[in-house]
């Protein structure tokens, strides 16, 4: 059993990013809001990785909003 909520920390981001990309590569993606909640403080719990993807975010007008 995984001792958190969701098994991989990864995978709500994952399909978050699936659908940023696919929204590009058909040239859709200026008509999509995308935002990324979480309860928690950051991107990602590991500060390398969530400090790139934060960057990531920024560049790809993703809107995040944390601790809510």
């Amino acid at each position: 059993m995984s001792p958190t909520a969701i098994k991989c920390a990864g995978a709500p981001q994952k399909i978050m990013w699936l659908l940023e990309d696919t929204l590009r590569d058909l040239g859709r993606r200026a008509e999509a809001s995308i935002e990324f909640w979480t309860p928690g403080g950051a991107m990602f719990g590991v500060k390398h990785y969530s400090d790139q993807l934060a960057a990531l975010a920024a560049s790809r007008d993703v809107n995040t909003v944390y601790q809510r």
